[in-house]
C-alpha cells in the first residue's frame, strides 16, 4: 500500500480531516478534532500509526 492509497483509505472516513505535523514530519489524520492516524514515508516505505480505544484493542 502507498502513502497516497493509505490517505485516500483514511480521508474516506465520515469527517475526516487532514493536517500535517511539522515536528513529526507526518500527516495526520483527525475525526472531530481527535487523531486516530499519522502518515509518513520511513526509509522510503509507507508507514501508519493508528489509534484506537482500548475497547477495541481487546477484541
Amino acid at each position: 500500500m502507498t502513502i497516497l492509497e493509505l490517505l485516500q483509505y483514511c480521508m474516506a472516513k465520515p469527517g475526516a480531516e487532514q493536517s500535517v505535523h511539522n515536528d513529526w514530519k507526518a500527516t495526520q489524520i483527525k475525526v472531530e478534532d481527535v487523531l486516530f492516524a499519522m502518515v509518513k514515508e520511513v526509509e522510503n516505505r509507507p508507514a501508519v500509526s493508528l489509534k484506537t480505544s482500548p475497547e477495541l484493542d481487546m477484541r
